[in-house]
């Protein structure tokens, strides 16, 4: 073969897919230079996604090579993006708010990057202060209005961290039992911070949507809080807080897990940053994972195609500290996995369970169905206790659990992703006469406040029961050193934000983080899908490892 030739890949419906590249065996080596290549046997050649700076530096390295028309088309229509991010330039920028003396260092490192960032996603481990951060760097800015957009849970706490860090300013949170209280809220809004909920990006009217009128509006920044919950791209609130966020010079994105389970989760914030760039989700999906052709479609599989490319690519405008990386010093977590084996009446019930939910699943099966799913929680519901579905309150984790809390005179969170758990545990510790507070998502935020203070404050207490799903709200729990999980969410970065609210790195001793798992039970295929999604989250943002029972890095 004389020279290299670089040809278009079509699908079915002739729309052009990737790019295939044949050279000559010694240029090999410049192929690999560039990365993203995949090699087809039945085509002898390099096989390229749609990516223009790929295609771009290998014209580069090729300049004589043969391009067919509809690549040289492609090419032209879609240049390496120009307006790519670049990392702020190295050196002291100099703080000159009343809060910049206020803050630690990596903090104050945090202010300058976004700063000079003016469009970012801080995805600094939970407890490391985003918030004040943020704060902090929109008074550098001279910021006149800052629209924060975030879980209605978490509406007062900005209020509070304002009040607290920017005195001189005023925090307005959006409230109003209806419609036209809450355009009075607008109407009055001059400046300082607005704090709204993300239902409040929604167009719709009738579900709360306050879109349009939030668009007529003067943004210097947008703030989005715990933007991994905009991760669904369709969704009629994430296109809302998109319009908002490309509607301000400067944007920040806020999460401690940018990845909840795959890759793609990625797009949707990246998308609102620079949409320029991450235009096409299926582009930015075909370059970064896996996406092969299914008999219903393009599927996903999440898993990162080159981790450390894409930590290169999103240097310029995520930035990332970890706890044990910011506080060396901070006691270990360590963590215990509780084995029990269920007997009697409960074993009889969960094996019927299992043996319903596994009849429906095929080995072709790519997904599992709502209805597959639904049986295997109700698994997890009875290996709890069968007392969640209507039986006796008895179960193997029930017992285990109170001879933790028998065992130990620290103050201890149990959590549960089941309402209904927490409900039977605490008429169980009632009767065992051990003090206890409960809290779930039924729980009003004025009683969830009363309970932190109490749960923090007073000795008599030793126990809090909690909802897994509150674990990912602004509470602070560091009166308690022991975690007890009774099963684990699908998501680790669920289950770490529980975890989490001990602050461990406020704590003067280790957290202990107790795993109560039923054995050849449905607990242990989720040990195996947490096991995998961590994988991939730590291939890209660097998580901790847990080795020999501790985290390390």
């Amino acid at each position: 073969m004389a020279g290299t030739i670089m040809t278009g890949l079509f699908d079915h419906d002739g729309r052009l897919v990737g790019v295939m590249v044949k050279c000559q065996y010694a240029d090999n080596a410049k192929i690999k230079s560039v990365g993203g290549y995949r090699w087809a046997p039945y085509a002898k050649g390099w096989r390229y996604d749609l990516d223009a700076r790929a295609l771009g530096r290998l014209i580069e390295l090729f300049p004589d090579a043969q391009v067919s028309t509809s690549v040289q088309q492609w090419l032209e229509a879609h240049p390496p993006m120009a307006e790519q991010p670049q990392a702020p330039e190295p050196g002291e920028m100099e703080l000159t708010s009343a809060l910049a003396p206020k803050l630690f260092e990596y903090q104050k490192a945090g202010v300058r990057f976004l700063v000079k960032s003016r469009r970012a996603l801080l995805a600094d481990d939970m407890g490391l202060g985003k918030t004040v951060q943020v704060i902090a760097a929109c008074e550098e800015l001279h910021a006149s209005r800052v629209l924060v957009l975030c879980p209605n849970a978490v509406k007062d706490v900005w209020s509070k961290e304002v009040v607290k860090w920017a005195p001189d300013r005023v925090a307005t949170v959006l409230r109003g039992s209806n419609r036209a209280a809450k355009l009075k809220v607008l109407e009055e809004f001059s400046e300082g911070y607005l704090v709204v909920n993300y239902e409040a990006a929604r167009e719709r009217r009738e579900n709360g949507g306050l879109l349009a009128e939030l668009l007529a509006m003067d943004w210097g920044v947008v703030v989005v809080d715990e933007a991994h919950n905009v991760k669904n791209r369709k969704a009629q609130q994430t296109q809302g807080i998109r319009k908002l966020a490309l509607r301000a010079e400067c944007a920040y994105l806020l999460t401690g897990t940018p990845i909840m389970n795959r890759i793609d989760d990625l797009w949707s914030p990246l998308n609102m940053l620079y949409p320029k760039q991450y235009g096409s989700f299926w582009a930015f999906a075909k370059k970064h994972t896996w996406v092969t052709q299914g008999p219903f479609g393009w599927q996903i599989d999440g898993r990162p195609r080159a981790p450390e490319a894409l930590r290169r690519e999103l240097a310029p405008f995520m930035l990332r500290r970890e706890k044990q990386e910011v506080f060396p010093d901070m006691p270990p977590k360590m963590y215990q996995k509780l084995w029990v084996d269920l007997e009697g009446e409960q074993l009889r019930i969960y094996k019927e369970l299992e043996f319903l939910a596994m009849s429906q699943v095929t080995e072709d099966m790519l997904v599992i169905t709502p209805g597959v799913l639904a049986r295997l929680t109700r698994c997890r519901q009875v290996a709890i206790s069968p007392g969640l579905i209507g039986g006796e309150s008895t179960g193997a984790k029930l017992d285990a659990l109170l001879g933790v809390l028998h065992g130990t005179e620290k103050k201890v969170i149990v959590f549960s992703q089941f309402a209904q758990a927490i409900k039977l545990v605490s008429r169980i510790l009632t009767e065992e006469g051990i003090p206890h507070l409960t809290m779930t998502g039924d729980t009003p935020d004025a009683d969830r406040a009363g309970a932190v203070e109490r749960f923090q404050t007073d000795p008599g207490i030793q126990v809090i029961l909690m909802t897994t799903q509150l674990g990912g709200v602004g509470l602070t729990l560091t009166a308690a050193s022991v975690v007890v999980f009774l099963d684990k969410m699908w998501t680790p970065a669920q289950n770490e934000q529980a975890v989490d609210r001990t602050r461990p790195h406020l704590q003067k001793e280790s957290v202990q983080v107790i795993e109560i798992l039923a054995g050849d039970t449905v607990d242990e295929m989720v040990e195996e899908v947490l096991e995998g999604k961590a994988s991939i989250i730590e291939a890209v943002v660097a998580r901790k490892r847990k080795v020999g029972g501790i985290d390390k890095l």
